[in-house]
């Protein structure tokens, strides 16, 4: 939840620059967004069943005692709708909320809330409400003195990244009798970005993999285009092997010493890194999401007729059963499993890197449609690139060709590049040659994706 308030729960879902953004309205009493009124609370209810029962038990047993305690109760019902009502200080309370920030999923984060009673008066039998499908919270406050600001803070925890908009906070009061209650409701435009899961990252084998340079060339090969901005320092010369570019050849030394000498390159620094997300799917994620819930609850319910059909079966022959039941799901939940391994290995390595002092990133994603994106760091951190992460829903029309052209036109940090694929394909060699530099990939169908990184 980046969390935006601004920019988990998981919608939790996201916020920009890594601050998070309290919405307080504690003046004036009519802000946009602002609403009071005065309503009867559900005992209010019982309060006048009892006074109908009490009056009727009067009249029809001539019993005036007792019609007079129903009238005394009526009173009683009436002063509290009047005592409640003429209680126009309480419609400048404020209420805020504040959510620290970034917010990953699966990790906790802490929320905290604020009342404010910036009146000459003092307010008593304060409840705030705070009615969100993913953290319903009500918290009482016996006495909220003039002047006086309370708070109360809770750890939360948002499983799922994505986009949270979080509903209007409520302070509503009944006090003396609660048969009456005074509700002034605050609308907040505060929204959370939930950040993909973080992992455990190798980052040696990691380094490892970036470092690889392939060695050999076959030789009807076309020298690749080097990158303006990928030129490294000059270094030296040495003996031309298999594989460098003619362009590199160092002429005037190759007659003076009568054999093939090249330039030598200083390595890009390891510490800035490109990372590249290739987000397919077989299919639109929503479709893919139903249709696994649905084969999901049929097998459920199979297994569950298949249980109660005749006497239990064997822990072996059950669990064989569920397994071969998983496998009609597997065509549906595989793709989005890999979908968030690459969008959480991807959030990962970014976090991980800029860690790293003066280290310069960028995050290029392959978007559903016609479209791609390329960012870095350098205006304002790794948190709106944690973001874009966070909401990229991906599909089965990745605009790689765009992807290239645009990558091919950034003004990349000279460094190593990473490419994470949902899938096998030859993005890696297009990228590699258009923008002239080797570029690792990582595909999170393979297995081998595990020797580099797990999720805790």
């Amino acid at each position: 939840m980046s969390a935006r308030v601004p920019s988990s729960v998981n919608d939790q879902h996201a916020p920009p620059a890594g601050d998070g953004r309290r919405r307080s309205l504690h003046n004036p009493q009519h802000a946009p967004g602002r609403r009071s009124w005065v309503w009867p609370a559900p005992e209010s209810y019982y309060w006048l069943m009892a006074v109908a029962i009490l009056l009727w038990q009067g009249w029809q047993r001539g019993v005036n005692l007792v019609a007079l305690l129903g009238c005394f109760v009526l009173s009683l019902w009436a002063l509290n709708g009047i005592l409640v009502w003429l209680r126009f200080s309480f419609r400048r309370c404020g209420v805020s909320r504040r959510i620290e920030s970034p917010v990953f999923a699966g990790e906790p984060f802490a929320i905290s809330w604020e009342a404010t009673n910036p009146s000459r008066w003092n307010q008593r039998g304060v409840r705030l409400e705070d009615m969100s499908p993913i953290l319903r919270q009500t918290w009482f406050i016996p006495l909220l003195r003039a002047g006086e600001s309370q708070r109360r803070r809770k750890v939360v925890l948002l499983q799922r990244r994505g986009r949270v908009t979080w509903p209007a906070l409520r302070l509503s009061t009944g006090y003396p009798f609660g048969l009456f209650r005074r509700v002034v409701r605050i609308a907040t435009d505060d929204e959370t970005i939930v950040l993909p899961r973080l992992g455990r990252l190798h980052s040696g084998r990691l380094r490892r993999l970036l470092h690889h340079r392939p060695h050999l060339v076959h030789a009807t090969q076309r020298p690749r285009r080097r990158h303006p901005v990928a030129q490294t320092d000059f270094y030296g010369l040495r003996e031309f092997r298999p594989g460098d570019s003619p362009r590199w050849i160092h002429w005037r030394t190759t007659a003076r010493v009568g054999e093939l000498m090249v330039r030598e390159f200083e390595e890009p620094p390891l510490d800035n890194l490109t990372v590249i997300v290739d987000p397919w799917l077989p299919d639109q994620p929503g479709a893919l999401r139903r249709n696994w819930e649905q084969v999901h609850e049929a097998n459920r319910h199979l297994l569950e007729r298949l249980l109660a059909s005749g006497p239990p079966p064997s822990p072996e022959k059950r669990r064989a059963k569920e397994a071969a039941l998983a496998r009609k799901e597997e065509p549906y939940r595989a793709p989005l499993e890999r979908l968030e391994l690459a969008l959480s290995l991807a959030a990962t390595i970014l976090w991980t890197w800029h860690r790293q002092p003066g280290a310069q990133l960028a995050l290029a994603l392959a978007e559903d449609g016609a479209g791609s994106r390329v960012d870095d760091n350098a205006a304002s951190g790794v948190v709106p690139l944690l973001e874009n992460l966070a909401l990229t829903k991906g599909g089965p029309r990745t605009d790689t060709t765009q992807l290239v052209e645009r990558l091919a036109e950034f003004p990349l940090p000279a460094g190593p590049v990473l490419l994470i694929s949902t899938r096998a394909s030859d993005l890696a060699d297009r990228l590699s040659a258009r923008i002239g530099r080797h570029v690792s990939m990582l595909d999170t169908s393979q297995p081998q994706v595990g020797d580099l990184f797990d999720i805790t």
